[in-house]
């Protein structure tokens, strides 16, 4: 079976030989839904190539470290650390390289250089954790009140975007 090709976006796939490839499936874009497609094909037998018009895979999710060892995440997206991607983690042999959040924490946005809490629940089921998310001290009430990172016309449009679904 052939190794995994990860190529620049209009770069011509080849075998080690330097032949034209073929394969099964081209995947275009490297970015966390398109490394995983990539990823779930070639473990299913199928041969890939992966796409990506950047010099390195994640698209938008990319980590960064400060000189003192921070970690933070720049992007717009962010997944939960469901099974499906511990899963891959260990597949890929990085495993020992994910970092865990502090679920009892709200997650934050760094805008205009300035750290914003975003709303963030118990974690509590059913009504008890709705009631949570919505009340609780790190929840959507204090975050429309007295939360600065939406304007008050962005906030007004959250709150219908919420009821309204």
């Amino acid at each position: 079976r052939p190794s995994q090709l990860v190529a620049p976006l209009g770069a011509a796939a080849t075998s080690a030989s330097g032949a034209a490839a073929t394969v099964d499936c081209l995947v275009i874009g490297g970015g966390i839904s398109g490394s995983t497609l990539a990823h779930n094909l070639y473990r299913s037998g199928s041969d890939v190539v992966l796409a990506e018009a950047r010099d390195y895979l994640g698209g938008n999710v990319k980590s960064h470290k400060t000189e003192d060892g921070f970690i933070w995440e720049e992007g717009p997206n962010s997944y939960a650390t469901q099974p499906s991607i511990v899963r891959i983690a260990y597949e890929l042999g990085i495993a020992d390289q994910l970092v865990f959040a502090d679920e009892s924490l709200p997650p934050w946005v760094n805008h205009n250089g300035k750290l914003h809490p975003l709303p963030k629940g118990g974690g509590g089921k059913g009504a008890q954790g709705q009631l949570e998310l919505v009340f609780g001290p790190n929840g959507v009430l204090k975050f429309a009140l007295a939360g600065e990172l939406l304007s008050w016309p962005g906030k007004i449009r959250a709150g219908i975007g919420a009821f309204l679904g």
